[in-house]
């Protein structure tokens, strides 16, 4: 008769994994980094998070109150000096029931918005 295999297995196996295949060459959030400090990413990676971001979380509700203000990869630099106001000066967005922002996600953005110098 067989054993069943246990979930106990499957975390010996990925321990085994993590040890034959190193994660250290593995992308790595640039979210986990503390703000101003070197990510290591490039501004097109970094951006395309951000913009992951805005999109999950902004255009959501953007999309039904606010149709010209939906952001996407080509125009999201230009209102890179609208967010920051109106997320981390302000705190007026996300707006009341919408999807909150994580810390993750606040320092992404900021790390983006810093990229652009404004």
């Amino acid at each position: 008769m067989k054993k069943p295999i246990t979930p106990l297995f499957f975390s010996g196996l990925l321990f085994m994994a993590t040890l034959i295949f190193p994660a250290s060459n593995l992308p790595v959030s640039p979210a986990l980094y503390p703000v101003g400090g070197t990510t290591g990413f490039s501004a097109t990676d970094l951006k395309a998070e951000a913009f992951a971001i805005l999109d999950a979380k902004c255009n959501t509700c953007h999309r039904r109150q606010n149709p010209f203000r939906v952001f996407t990869l080509k125009n999201m630099n230009r209102h890179g000096a609208r967010i920051y106001k109106q997320v981390f000066v302000l705190r007026r967005m996300p707006k009341g029931n919408a999807p909150r922002l994580t810390d993750l996600e606040y320092r992404t953005l900021k790390l983006w918005i810093d990229t652009l110098n404004l």
